[in-house]
């Protein structure tokens, strides 16, 4: 198991240096963590503001925050690893930019995810606990394909969810929005929006 307590988030032009050192960012500029599992933790620990992050982990993915644990803003995030394991007063935040999770994703925060400016996150296989909103988007889109997702959902300003065969559990508090349900999805919970 490696742990890295971050300073200055993966992500940010502080951290570079000592991550270049550690062997894990790479001359192609992707970030590759081969010790399974990997633990990052920080106050926020993936960052795109200033450049695209790739992270590319040959198993565990554990990113454990004190605020927001991946946080891309007008840049995007790019994820590869056989598990993901998100913890923070917020999971995924994607404000014009696109977070994209390879793998099994488990995000467990206040606000799972949250999307703003169009911007997007797409997930694969996710389950996610929420104590204010499992989703919680200002427009722009999520995409889940499979899962579970148990927390409000808070869309409105066009937003959309895709929810694919995934099981909800709690209120739609939002309004003129559109989330979309596949025929072996199932939803427990109320329009409150």
């Amino acid at each position: 198991k490696d742990t890295f307590e971050l300073e200055n988030a993966l992500g940010s032009a502080e951290a570079e240096e000592a991550l270049k050192e550690a062997g894990v960012l790479k001359a192609n500029g992707k970030y590759e963590f081969t010790s399974d599992p990997t633990e990052l933790k920080g106050n926020n620990v993936v960052v795109a503001t200033e450049k695209d992050v790739v992270i590319d982990a040959d198993g565990t993915l554990k990113l454990t925050a004190e605020e927001t644990a991946i946080k891309a803003v007008g840049k995007d995030v790019t994820i590869s690893a056989k598990n993901t394991i998100v913890t923070g007063q917020i999971g995924v935040d994607a404000d014009d930019a696109k977070v994209n999770i390879d793998g099994s994703v488990n995000i467990e925060a206040g606000k799972g995810i949250a999307v703003a400016n169009g911007g997007m996150v797409t997930i694969d296989n996710a389950v996610i606990t929420s104590s204010i909103a499992a989703i919680n988007a200002v427009g722009g889109e999520v995409n889940i394909a499979k899962g579970n997702v148990t927390g409000a959902i808070n869309a409105t300003n066009g937003a959309v969810v895709n929810l694919g065969s995934t099981v909800w559990t709690g209120n739609n508090t939002g309004a003129g929005a559109d989330i979309t349900l596949s025929d072996n999805a199932s939803w427990t919970g109320n329009n409150t929006g």
